[in-house]
């Protein structure tokens, strides 16, 4: 429970389903204690269907249940459930109205009991509530939005929900269709979401968009945004995303990972996504404004204050042309991930030290002030031979360091055992971590392959060693997660 409502759970499908096997438990005070904790895990619409599915699996709704549900739905803030009402439409099976029909919610709240009489209607144009039709959008006519001849904002949640649906319905791309899109966007602070896709190619709903977009949505919608002529040289938009991206209080706001704009860098420069066929040309200022973002970002990064030794395999097979992408990151080299988390971790733990490895170690002289350039490329500049992934536990325990954590990434080739650190013959990974345990006591081993090759170095049996595969935007809490012992 503490770990989703602090947001730390990677995927909401397990702390879903753990509550969902809690709410169905025998103990009457255990299923209490997960129903009343039902918006600390589920705290969007979407999150409540995935939930309603995963408890319908286990249990009735019996009257308790349904009460959880209808407190989840009275309690939101009706502007929240407003906009999750037209946003999440459905998810793992369920619909509103499938909640709906379970629960039967009540309310004194007009605007409330309005959403509520709009999530339970079908999606057809002729059922919508009156309220809620195109035509109360376009002529605003009703007493619920205005007052004494004027327009007035009185019941916003009512209004967003009124213009999301008629922006979702437009047909076309005409001029005055796209004015009109542009205003609902603008007047009611609509997402792309709320875009259907005959409008999405339009510059104008784009800038629209942009005006409202929070960081990590505008990194997301780089390219779309590019693509669709919005961030042209010397125009008002690339001057709004540049501007977002070297604000350090909107990057610290974001609570961004560094590696998540290196990562949106890389594949904004190469023009091109990585699903579907949408290309753009790559605009240099936006690009410069990501590795502006990578460096403000490091403040987000949570600090462990352990001893880290971080651990970089220079082989060849880490940086050659032969060599595979990251997997998760499309044209990327094992070492360019590598050196980019090394980095991040000597810049924001001040007990770390790094080292690289192939058949024998490599000492460096490189710190958290060095550029991101300059690390891969004194990394790459080894491009060693064989690689023996037990030398940084060997190095560790000859020179006697007090490790709190090794972190090791590698391309996962297989331990060659013939190098050894002052000449000696090393054992495999969890030998020399169980002779450095012997020594020094327990520390924390994780191996980060860059790439799956179908090899492991770990004791899986051992809780104090851990690998992955691949890298995405969790990997980096992952890390953290696992050398603080939250794993």
């Amino acid at each position: 429970m503490a770990i989703e409502a602090s947001s730390r759970s990677f995927k909401q499908s397990a702390p879903i389903f753990v509550l969902a096997s809690a709410a169905a438990a025998k103990d009457e005070g255990v299923r209490q204690y997960a129903l009343e904790n039902l918006h600390r895990v589920c705290r969007t619409l979407s999150s409540l269907y995935s939930f309603a599915g995963a408890v319908s699996d286990l249990r009735g709704w019996g009257r308790s249940l349904r009460r959880a549900f209808a407190r989840w739905l009275t309690k939101t803030p009706v502007e929240k459930l407003a906009y999750q009402s037209w946003k999440y439409k459905n998810r793992d099976g369920w619909t509103a109205q499938d909640i709906m029909r379970k629960v039967h919610p009540v309310t004194d709240d007009m605007q409330r009991a309005e959403i509520f009489t709009y999530m339970a209607k079908p999606r057809k144009t002729e059922d919508w509530n009156p309220l809620l039709t195109r035509s109360a959008t376009a002529d605003m006519n009703t007493s619920f939005y205005k007052k004494n001849g004027g327009v007035r904002k009185s019941f916003p949640a009512l209004a967003q929900i009124a213009a999301a649906e008629e922006l979702l319905h437009m047909e076309g791309s005409s001029s005055d269709t796209i004015a009109h899109a542009v205003n609902l966007i603008t007047d009611h602070r609509l997402t792309h979401e709320a875009v259907p896709t005959n409008l999405r190619k339009s510059p104008l709903v784009w800038e629209a968009l942009l005006n409202d977009m929070p960081v990590t949505g505008m990194v997301r919608n780089l390219g779309a945004m590019t693509a669709n002529g919005l961030l042209g040289p010397m125009t008002e938009s690339q001057t709004k995303v540049v501007n977002a991206l070297r604000n350090g209080e909107k990057i610290e706001k974001s609570k961004a990972h560094p590696m998540q704009f290196l990562i949106a860098a890389r594949q904004y420069s190469m023009g091109r996504g990585m699903k579907g066929n949408l290309t753009w040309t790559p605009n240099q200022k936006v690009l410069d404004a990501l590795d502006s973002a990578f460096y403000a970002s490091f403040g987000n990064v949570p600090v462990t204050g352990g001893n880290v030794l971080v651990a970089v395999d220079v082989s060849g097979s880490m940086s050659g042309s032969w060599c595979g992408n990251v997997m998760g990151i499309d044209g990327w080299f094992p070492i360019m991930a590598a050196g980019a988390m090394a980095l991040v971790t000597l810049s924001v733990e001040p007990n770390s030290h790094l080292i690289g490895f192939d058949s024998r170690v490599h000492e460096f002289r490189l710190s958290g002030k060095t550029r991101i350039d300059q690390v891969v490329k004194a990394l790459a500049s080894i491009n060693g031979g064989a690689t023996d992934t037990a030398l940084p536990v060997q190095y560790a325990r000859n020179k006697g360091l007090k490790v709190d954590a090794i972190v090791s990434y590698t391309d996962n080739e297989t331990w060659a055992g013939r190098g050894g650190y002052y000449g000696n013959r090393t054992g495999h990974v969890t030998e020399e971590v169980q002779k450095y345990t012997d020594k020094y006591g327990p520390f924390k081993f994780l191996n980060c392959g860059m790439t799956a090759t179908g090899t492991s170095d770990v004791d899986h049996k051992n809780p104090n060693m851990f690998e992955l595969v691949g890298m995405d935007a969790n990997t980096p809490r992952i890390i953290s997660e696992f050398i603080q012992g939250n794993l």
